[in-house]
Protein backbone atom coordinates (compact mmCIF):
# COMPACT_ATOMS: atom_id res chain seq x y z
CA UNK A 1 0.00 0.00 0.00
CA UNK A 2 3.15 2.46 1.14
CA UNK A 3 4.80 1.75 -1.47
CA UNK A 4 2.04 1.90 -4.24
CA UNK A 5 1.23 5.31 -2.54
CA UNK A 6 4.81 6.89 -3.02
CA UNK A 7 5.09 4.99 -6.74
CA UNK A 8 1.73 7.05 -8.07
CA UNK A 9 3.04 10.12 -6.62
CA UNK A 10 6.53 9.72 -8.70
CA UNK A 11 4.01 8.90 -11.69
CA UNK A 12 2.36 12.30 -11.16
CA UNK A 13 5.30 14.23 -11.38
CA UNK A 14 5.10 14.63 -7.36
CA UNK A 15 8.38 13.95 -6.83
CA UNK A 16 12.19 15.46 -8.19
CA UNK A 17 10.72 18.29 -10.33
CA UNK A 18 10.49 20.89 -7.88
CA UNK A 19 6.90 22.04 -7.95
CA UNK A 20 5.01 19.21 -6.48
CA UNK A 21 4.80 20.36 -2.53
CA UNK A 22 6.48 18.42 -0.02
CA UNK A 23 5.83 14.65 1.74
CA UNK A 24 5.39 13.85 5.21
CA UNK A 25 5.46 9.95 5.45
CA UNK A 26 3.97 9.71 9.34
CA UNK A 27 4.35 6.29 11.01
CA UNK A 28 1.61 6.21 13.39
CA UNK A 29 0.46 3.35 15.98
CA UNK A 30 -3.66 3.53 17.02
CA UNK A 31 -1.98 2.60 20.52
CA UNK A 32 0.18 5.40 20.71
CA UNK A 33 -0.81 8.60 22.53
CA UNK A 34 1.50 10.97 21.63
CA UNK A 35 0.94 10.10 18.16
CA UNK A 36 -2.74 11.80 19.21
CA UNK A 37 -0.85 14.97 20.05
CA UNK A 38 1.12 15.40 16.66
CA UNK A 39 -1.73 14.20 14.37
CA UNK A 40 -3.69 17.24 16.17
CA UNK A 41 -0.87 19.54 15.00
CA UNK A 42 -0.32 17.94 11.49
CA UNK A 43 -4.41 18.80 11.06
CA UNK A 44 -3.73 21.81 12.23
CA UNK A 45 -0.37 22.70 9.39
CA UNK A 46 -2.46 20.54 6.59
CA UNK A 47 -5.42 23.19 6.55
CA UNK A 48 -2.90 26.57 5.73
CA UNK A 49 0.40 24.35 4.05
CA UNK A 50 -0.02 23.00 0.98
CA UNK A 51 1.63 19.66 2.04
CA UNK A 52 1.50 15.64 1.20
CA UNK A 53 0.88 13.40 4.20
CA UNK A 54 0.70 9.74 4.00
CA UNK A 55 0.09 7.77 7.34
CA UNK A 56 1.67 4.83 7.88
CA UNK A 57 -0.15 2.72 10.46
CA UNK A 58 3.75 0.63 11.60
CA UNK A 59 1.25 -2.62 12.87
CA UNK A 60 0.01 -2.57 9.44
CA UNK A 61 2.79 -1.41 7.16
CA UNK A 62 5.46 -3.59 9.83
CA UNK A 63 7.78 -4.49 6.97
CA UNK A 64 7.81 -1.19 5.08
CA UNK A 65 8.29 0.60 8.40
CA UNK A 66 11.15 -1.70 9.73
CA UNK A 67 13.18 -1.13 7.00
CA UNK A 68 13.27 2.53 6.74
CA UNK A 69 14.34 2.09 10.54
CA UNK A 70 11.42 3.15 12.38
CA UNK A 71 11.08 2.09 15.94
CA UNK A 72 9.86 5.47 17.91
CA UNK A 73 6.46 6.24 17.56
CA UNK A 74 5.24 8.85 16.09
CA UNK A 75 7.73 8.98 13.48
CA UNK A 76 8.07 11.67 10.87
CA UNK A 77 9.85 11.50 7.56
CA UNK A 78 10.32 14.78 5.42
CA UNK A 79 10.38 14.97 1.70
CA UNK A 80 11.43 17.19 -0.84
CA UNK A 81 9.66 18.60 -3.91
CA UNK A 82 13.29 19.07 -5.59
CA UNK A 83 15.91 16.25 -6.13
CA UNK A 84 19.38 17.14 -3.85
CA UNK A 85 21.65 15.40 -2.55
CA UNK A 86 20.42 15.10 1.04
CA UNK A 87 18.74 12.79 2.54
CA UNK A 88 14.99 12.79 3.81
CA UNK A 89 14.95 14.63 7.15
CA UNK A 90 13.41 11.89 9.68
CA UNK A 91 12.01 13.31 13.63
CA UNK A 92 11.51 10.33 16.01
CA UNK A 93 9.00 11.21 19.14
CA UNK A 94 6.69 13.99 19.92
CA UNK A 95 7.25 16.97 17.76
CA UNK A 96 6.49 20.76 18.46
CA UNK A 97 4.84 22.79 17.33
CA UNK A 98 7.40 25.28 16.55
CA UNK A 99 10.16 22.46 14.90
CA UNK A 100 6.83 21.39 12.51
CA UNK A 101 6.32 24.66 11.08
CA UNK A 102 10.17 25.65 11.19
CA UNK A 103 10.89 22.18 8.85
CA UNK A 104 8.70 23.19 6.53
CA UNK A 105 9.04 26.89 6.21
CA UNK A 106 12.56 25.86 5.58
CA UNK A 107 11.51 22.83 3.18
CA UNK A 108 14.21 22.94 0.53
CA UNK A 109 16.61 22.22 3.10
CA UNK A 110 14.68 18.99 2.92
CA UNK A 111 15.05 18.35 -0.37
CA UNK A 112 16.17 15.01 -0.49
CA UNK A 113 13.59 12.07 -1.77
CA UNK A 114 15.30 8.84 -0.28
CA UNK A 115 13.47 7.25 2.18
CA UNK A 116 16.07 4.54 2.61
CA UNK A 117 18.77 6.58 4.07
CA UNK A 118 16.91 9.43 6.10
CA UNK A 119 18.96 11.95 8.19
CA UNK A 120 17.80 11.65 11.64
CA UNK A 121 16.99 14.72 13.81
Amino acid sequence: MVEAALAARAAAGGAGDGTAPPLIVYFTASWCGPCKMVTKELNRVLAVKKVDLLCVDVDEEKEFSSSLGVRVMPTLMFVGSAPADSPAITIQGVVTKALLWDVLDNKLQFAGADLRNPRRL
